[in-house]
């Protein structure tokens, strides 16, 4: 518990705005996911969805408040307390990165007979994807990710 609280004081006054940001976006996901279809949600948080096109391997750089949004986003959605899934970090990221217009890739994958499913935004081409290692086949399409 301390150690928490000193890694939250330690982000200062920017990053307390944006966990926060990153808790009313979160809580905003999970409305849109139980009400809306994927599209939508995705268009609300700044990504389209494709699921026909293929993925570029690739590295993107980002700006340093680009780095500290998602690495505060994204260590914010670690926490029990959310439902920090790949789809949802996938749309807080896009939210985060909006301006770069992200899409959202959804793939699937069969490993010994059991059926996996994964998301992942792409920028220019290149995926933004902390499982990235692993082999996901777009719908639709049956081109390796």
């Amino acid at each position: 518990m301390v150690q928490r609280a000193v890694t939250v004081l330690r982000l200062g006054p920017g990053g307390w705005r944006r966990t926060a940001h990153t808790v009313s976006v979160a809580r905003r996901i999970e409305r849109s996911l139980r009400s809306d279809p994927l599209t939508r949600t995705a268009e609300k948080f700044g990504a389209r969805l494709d699921l026909a096109s293929p993925v570029n391997p690739g590295n993107l750089a980002f700006s340093r408040e680009e780095e500290a949004a998602l690495s505060i986003a994204l260590r914010t959605l670690s926490y029990p307390r959310f439902n920090g899934t790949c789809l949802r970090r996938a749309l807080v990221m896009a939210d985060i990165l909006r301006d770069r217009s992200p899409i959202l890739r959804v793939g699937v994958s069969k490993r010994d007979g059991e059926v996996f499913a994964h998301a992942w935004i792409e920028i220019d081409g290149v995926a933004i994807d902390a499982m990235r290692d692993r082999t996901y086949y777009v719908p639709n399409e049956g081109a390796a990710k």
